[in-house]
């Protein structure tokens, strides 16, 4: 049986490559709705993730989490 990654290990390895996470990402490229549970997570493991909120529109905003090095 293959070992598969969980969608927590895929975005720490994705935080620690440098790249920028929006909950849009994680849902199109890792399957994950939950963004926020999982950056909490890796925050509590130890991981120093910034949030950083986009306003797009008048009434509608959303996160971007990255490392902070």
């Amino acid at each position: 049986m293959k070992n598969k990654k969980t969608a927590h290990e895929k975005i720490k390895r994705w935080l620690n490559k440098g790249f920028g996470i929006t909950p849009l990402t994680a849902w199109q490229m890792f399957s994950c709705y939950r963004l926020s549970s999982v950056i909490h997570r890796l925050r509590r493991d130890g991981m120093n993730i910034k949030t950083i909120i986009h306003c797009a529109g008048k009434e509608y905003s959303y996160a971007e989490y990255k490392i902070v090095k």
